[in-house]
């Protein structure tokens, strides 16, 4: 078979990528989370207090103020935690904060919704009392479990700096990486969209600012 005609064939036969809405809700408080994602790979999740951007592969946190919207991008956020903690361990005289890490473990499967999916619980002298995520393998999720595991990803970095380098909670990337949470610390996966997202939507709102006044933000909360 030709090389060219296979490519066609595999063009043809690969799924398409399209837009994704998704929104999650912590049944036991009013915390909500909406994630867009666009069919270019942008993500935009809306918080409470503050939106998350992964756009052209560099991520931002957009905090609403009482002034208006400051955008940061988040390797900056990363630098300025990495240089408070580098300041408390020297006076302390440890290198970081000794934190145990805690292991996710494999026990059964759990339907939220219309979806179903393996749950992982933390193990320890005893068991968390509910899952710390529900896992997913629906192929129409796919989308949204890459985006999923882009925020872990860096929200994960920024912990490990004060953990001795390691996750929070080990294998979370792996199991993140193995389908799409329908429950994460939480909140539960509410619904899910494929209708077209507007482009202006991963359009950042402001400029970024500079890592000076990122480090004016952060040591000012």
């Amino acid at each position: 078979m030709k090389p060219t005609v296979l490519l066609v064939m595999l063009a043809l036969t690969s799924p398409a990528r399209a837009d994704t809405t998704a929104v999650y809700a912590a049944p036991a408080t009013h915390f909500s989370m909406t994630v867009k994602i666009a069919s270019s790979g942008d993500i935009r999740a809306e918080l409470p207090d503050r939106t998350y951007y992964f756009i052209a592969g560099q991520d931002y946190y957009a905090e609403r103020t009482s002034t208006g919207v400051i955008v940061m991008k988040v390797d900056d956020m990363a630098k300025v935690i990495a240089e408070d903690i580098a300041k408390f361990s020297a006076r302390l005289g440890t290198k970081s904060i000794n934190v145990p890490a805690l292991t996710l473990v494999r026990r059964g499967t759990v339907r939220i919704g219309k979806w179903a999916g393996d749950a992982y619980y933390v193990q320890g002298a005893t068991w968390s009392p509910r899952p710390v995520v529900v896992i997913s393998h629906d192929p129409s999720l796919i989308e949204l479990g890459r985006a999923m595991k882009r925020q872990y990803a860096k929200s994960g970095a920024m912990m490990a700096m004060m953990t001795q380098g390691h996750e929070p909670i080990l294998k979370m990337g792996y199991v993140l990486d193995s389908g799409a949470p329908i429950s994460y610390a939480g909140a539960e996966l509410q619904s899910v969209s494929f209708a077209p997202i507007p482009k202006a939507e991963f359009v950042l709102p402001a400029q970024a600012v500079s890592i000076d006044d990122v480090r004016k933000r952060m040591r000012k909360e």
